[in-house]
């Protein structure tokens, strides 16, 4: 082989050497740049997901601080609500509940509100809260603002403390005075609503504030109810009526006589809406019921057997 070739020879090896060393360089660096691509994405998801636990972590946090006040106060107010801390848990908002009331499709949840008026009485109201304390359910009592005071001071604490909600039936549960003429006299009954809430606050606490009230005599029975609902509402307060009653309130002969009768009456009176999974059950505390006393232990546990939970309004 001449000296010539053997040079050219020489020369294309090593050139396809050099090429070949190049396409390896260049092959290391790509997949270097890859792994390095890849170990950022994965910094980056595994940055993304330590973010993600803390803040379940710091939720986790904030909610156990929470059950950790409640289970440490349980029976301490509420501030500007009308409960205490454990009954948060089966609190409803009135407004919420008043579009339950005749809607069967509107909740899957099956929860019934005991509710009791014209309190407070000092031989009703106790042996009403007796009974809810031994059957381990809440009520909600709609009370009269005159009857608030230093001498009831006990028992509107003890609904407090013993997980029961409070609302306002007026101050003067005066019909000639709050409804004359049968149409809503808006300035006395906002004037009550503020005596009521004021005279609370002086038994309960500054803290103190229902945002439920219930018209004497009920919502439907009155005219001029918009122009008041509109006002209360700029109070914080929102009406609640009822889909069941116990019929202790109704003339002598149309009451019942026997905790079965007013069992009974109370099943009838869900005519109004047959199908409603939420209840809200009117009853009272007034003087002279001492046959809902008797009835009210029927009740709950007919309920009870039906599957429902009780709540509160607020």
């Amino acid at each position: 082989m001449r000296s010539k070739d053997k040079k050219n020879l020489l020369y294309n090896s090593l050139l396809a050497l050099i090429l070949c060393l190049v396409c390896i360089v260049c092959i290391l660096s790509v997949m270097l740049f890859l792994q390095t691509v890849e170990g950022q994405d994965s910094s980056q998801q595994t940055s993304s997901s330590q973010l993600a636990l803390t803040g379940q972590s710091q939720s986790s946090a904030s909610q156990e601080s929470s059950k950790k006040e409640v289970e440490s106060k349980p029976q301490e107010l509420v501030k500007g609500s009308n409960h205490n801390q454990a009954a948060s848990a089966y609190a409803y908002k009135a407004q919420d509940v008043r579009k339950l009331l005749y809607d069967p499709k509107a909740s899957d949840k099956k929860i019934v509100f005991l509710t009791f008026d014209d309190g407070v009485n000092f031989e009703v109201t106790p042996k009403i809260l007796d009974v809810l304390k031994a059957k381990q359910v809440p009520a909600t009592f709609f009370v009269i603002g005159k009857t608030v005071g230093d001498k009831t001071r006990p028992l509107l604490e003890r609904q407090i403390r013993e997980g029961h909600a409070i609302g306002i039936h007026s101050y003067s549960h005066d019909y000639n005075r709050l409804f004359p003429g049968g149409v809503v006299d808006v300035n006395q009954v906002v004037k009550e609503v503020k005596e009521t809430q004021a005279s609370m606050q002086e038994v309960l606490g500054r803290d103190f504030h229902t945002a439920v009230w219930r018209y004497p005599g009920g919502h439907m029975s009155w005219k001029g109810t918009e122009e008041l609902d509109a006002s209360l509402k700029k109070l914080d307060v929102d009406w609640m009526d009822w889909n069941g009653m116990s019929g202790d309130a109704e003339t002598p002969s149309a009451r019942p006589t026997t905790p079965s009768d007013m069992l009974a009456y109370m099943e009838k009176s869900f005519y109004v809406a047959p199908d409603a999974k939420v209840r809200v059950i009117l009853m009272h505390d007034a003087a002279d019921k001492q046959l809902t006393i008797e009835a009210l232990p029927h009740i709950i546990d007919y309920f009870k057997s039906q599957g429902y939970e009780f709540g509160v309004l607020t």
